[in-house]
């Protein structure tokens, strides 16, 4: 007869276990549908959580590190998260080195914001 392994585990929106419902090592999973996710006891007592990536939604940046590629979703990463030297108006792109320019010839800039391919 074959044994199943049950982990700890919960379906409460957004329930994480705290140090004491768990011992080091040991795996607790919330499978709460659209919010699962996995939890372990580190040797320090903090409970690191592991997080499903979701491969809906790509957004524009795409960032690799060591063979994996980690897209960040439209709509995240605000201008204020932008770190950029100048002032932004309907007459200003933001330059790939984080300046806020004049494009040559004057004129204004289209709704949407001018970034410099590579650079972020």
């Amino acid at each position: 007869m074959a044994v199943t392994l049950v982990h700890k585990r919960s379906v409460v929106n957004n329930g994480v276990p705290t140090s004491g419902n768990l011992s080091y090592g040991e795996l607790a999973i919330n499978y709460r549908a659209g919010n699962s996710k996995m939890f372990i006891k580190d040797g320090g007592d903090a409970i690191v959580t592991f997080s499903p990536l979701n491969d809906g939604n790509k957004g524009d940046i795409t960032v690799s590190n060591n063979g994996q590629t980690f897209t960040i979703n439209a709509g995240v990463v605000t201008m204020a998260d932008i770190s950029a030297t100048g002032t932004a108006n309907s007459t200003t792109f933001l330059r790939g080195d984080g300046a806020w320019a004049t494009p040559s010839g004057g004129g204004s800039v289209p709704d949407f914001l001018l970034i410099n391919s590579g650079v972020i």
